[in-house]
């Protein structure tokens, strides 16, 4: 069994980011006012330069893309469309040939 510590310890980068219930961010706050070391690995998550907790909208998150990069997504996109429609061409066409041939 973990103890206290180690547990919170793991929640620690959630409980930053806000991503825990609210029960679970109660117990992990109540647990860091009464532990001195668990408040210094919190303090440590905050002040980290590499860690964000607001990670903005997903427009600025997405890497930039190319002209020639977004045609290429275009058109792998539509042949996925066609070889979808096509697979769906035919089963239906088997299922009809299966039926006619009852």
């Amino acid at each position: 069994m973990k103890s206290p510590c180690e547990i919170v310890q793991d929640l620690l980068p959630l409980y930053v980011d806000g991503a825990v219930k609210p029960e679970t961010a109660e117990f992990v706050s109540r647990h860091v006012k009464q532990c001195g070391h668990c408040r210094a690995e919190k303090q440590t998550y905050l002040r980290n330069r590499n860690w964000r907790p607001d990670y903005g909208s997903l427009e600025e998150a997405a890497p930039s893309v190319s002209e020639g990069e977004e045609k290429f997504i275009r058109q792998i996109r539509s042949w996925k469309r066609r070889l979808a429609l096509a697979f769906v061409g035919f089963l239906t066409l088997g299922y009809t040939a299966m039926r006619l041939l009852e």
